[in-house]
């Protein structure tokens, strides 16, 4: 199996995990493919994630290649998903009330002995986006899957963005309890 095929596999092992005794459906939850290399030191959002959440904001940090990416969610509760360091210049989309990012462009190429993520570009259901490092001949553009929304990310990072790849959640998904309806519980 390949590794990436893997990675999928334990991320949505992850989430059942998390959620314990809450049951959700492996359809709320849709991984991209990740793009960029091996470098830095692996990360996700999976176990952070909450159905229903809102982001309030985006921002891409770059020189010549991406530095870092920050989702900052409003709702239900305040939380900042970081990855990356912390040198660039920040490029932030404030997202209005209704929006949410459906897309993401990314460019890598070599720098060293490994690929990194050198330009990145979400955009949003309202048409706007932010985007900031330098384009390359390697890119490719995943787009969320309908009723999906951007709710976090997963790849590689440590000074810089490695890899990276988006988990798109179930705009609508709520997080359900099991019941025993036929009394066989202890």
């Amino acid at each position: 199996m390949a590794p990436l095929s893997v990675l999928r596999v334990l991320l949505l092992l992850l989430v059942a995990v998390v959620h314990g005794t809450n049951a959700t459906s492996d359809e709320d939850v849709q991984l991209s493919e990740a793009f960029g290399g091996s470098g830095g030191v692996s990360f996700s959002d999976i176990t952070l994630i909450e159905f229903g959440q809102t982001a309030s904001s985006i921002t891409i940090s770059a020189k010549r290649r991406v530095t870092s990416i920050v989702l900052q969610v409003a709702t239900p509760a305040e939380l900042t998903l970081s990855h990356g360091g912390s040198s660039g210049t920040d490029h932030t989309l404030t997202l209005a009330e209704g929006e949410y990012v459906q897309s993401m462009e990314v460019h890598w190429a070599r720098k060293g002995l490994s690929s990194r993520v050198f330009y990145l570009k979400l955009g949003t259901n309202k048409g706007n986006s932010v985007s900031a490092g330098t384009a390359t001949e390697n890119n490719s553009t995943v787009t969320a899957p309908e009723g999906f929304q951007l709710s976090g990310f997963f790849g590689r990072a440590e000074g810089e963005l490695n890899q990276v790849g988006a988990i798109w959640t179930r705009i609508n998904a709520k997080t359900k309890r099991l019941t025993d309806t036929m009394g066989s519980a202890c």
